[in-house]
């Protein structure tokens, strides 16, 4: 038993989220485990693993027929300790229980002590598990882990601040740039979003987690969720049709580390939400300092981007279509485009 060792390396993971399955390899050595793993409350719960359990864990998610009898049953609180099996359950009751003596059998591993955590979104569940031959946890073995229990309840608490301080952040940083953005975790649950993101015509947002409108789309986005948060990376975007019409919105979801400890690398996905109905544009003031123009040019600019004619455009700055014209030709050789479709992109790239 080392607890010292076991809480150095929640502490180092809790300010490096890509470490937490070698931190819960750590745990395990220390604490004579053979696996150790970390469950987000709920049905829906995500799940981080010790590394050398992820074959064990990929059998309890995809192949074990039995049902997990400690499911419901062993729910810990933050204020208490470790418990064992034998605070849910008799030894009668584990003798006759087939997920004890059929699943947790075939994958040799028999006994756990679990504990609390406080987690970004609810508390989380960590177990340490032991294989049959290596007996259950023992009352001394309790005592030493609640002993080190505060410190890595500390270290969890830093991780979900840091977490929802990233979170917090990114959205913040989005809605700066006048663009939508999603935080969600494995299952599509929202855990935040900016002001820039309309839920109700193509996105929705039932029980706080993301979806769409069309089945189809919904399908789509949680296939893209669940793709990024397993690989990382950008998937290609989602396109989400609009019920009410208009274009449709065109959606990345990207996998990036967000320092949830109930995340497989501490990982989240962000969603970025592009409308091309809201006429993102940069403002006059900032196409003066960019591109040089003069405060006519650019609001000739603006009022092109808009979607408007020339002679529209020339209307709105009480100019004349001439003089409009004349001005346009500016507004090209100062920003080095040639053609109004050209100056619109390039405006929208700005904003």
């Amino acid at each position: 038993m080392n607890p010292q060792k076991a809480i150095a390396a929640f502490s180092d993971a809790a300010l490096s989220p890509a470490r937490w399955s070698d931190a819960l390899d750590t745990v395990a050595e220390a604490c004579d485990a053979r696996y150790v793993t970390v469950v987000g409350a709920g049905p829906e719960g995500s799940l981080t693993c010790s590394r050398a359990s992820a074959d064990v864990i990929d059998l309890y998610l995809h192949r074990r027929e039995v049902p997990d009898s400690r499911h419901r049953r062993v729910q810990p609180s933050l204020h208490e300790g470790f418990r064992t099996d034998f605070d849910d359950f008799t030894p009668r009751e584990i003798a006759a229980d087939p997920y004890y003596q059929e699943f947790l059998a075939s994958v040799d591993v028999a006994w756990h002590a679990v504990a609390a955590l406080p987690g970004l979104h609810g508390p989380l569940v960590l177990s340490l598990k032991r294989a049959r031959r290596q007996g259950p946890f023992e009352r001394h073995d309790i005592d030493q882990f609640n002993r080190m229990l505060p410190a890595l309840r500390r270290a969890a608490r830093t991780a979900a601040a840091l977490g929802q301080t990233r979170i917090d952040g990114e959205l913040a940083a989005f809605a700066h740039l006048r663009r939508g953005a999603i935080w969600v975790d494995a299952d599509a649950r929202i855990l935040g979003c900016n002001d820039c993101v309309r839920f109700g015509d193509g996105l929705t947002d039932e029980g706080r987690h993301l979806g769409a409108a069309r089945a189809a789309d919904r399908d789509a986005l949680r296939r893209a969720v669940a793709v990024a948060f397993a690989a990382g990376g950008a998937e290609a975007p989602v396109v989400v049709q609009r019920p009410r019409g208009g274009r449709p919105l065109v959606v990345d979801v990207i996998g990036l580390p967000a320092g949830d400890l109930a995340s497989p690398g501490g990982r989240c996905v962000l969603v970025l939400v592009n409308d091309p109905d809201t006429g993102r544009l940069p403002s006059a003031d900032l196409l003066q300092r960019a591109c040089g123009l003069a405060p006519r040019e650019a609001g000739l600019a603006l009022e092109l981007a808009h979607g408007r004619s020339l002679r529209e455009a020339a209307d709105a700055l009480g100019i004349s279509e001439q003089h409009a014209r004349q001005r346009l030709k500016v507004v090209f050789a100062k920003t080095g485009t040639a053609r109004q479709s050209e100056l619109v992109l390039l405006l929208a790239r700005l904003a």
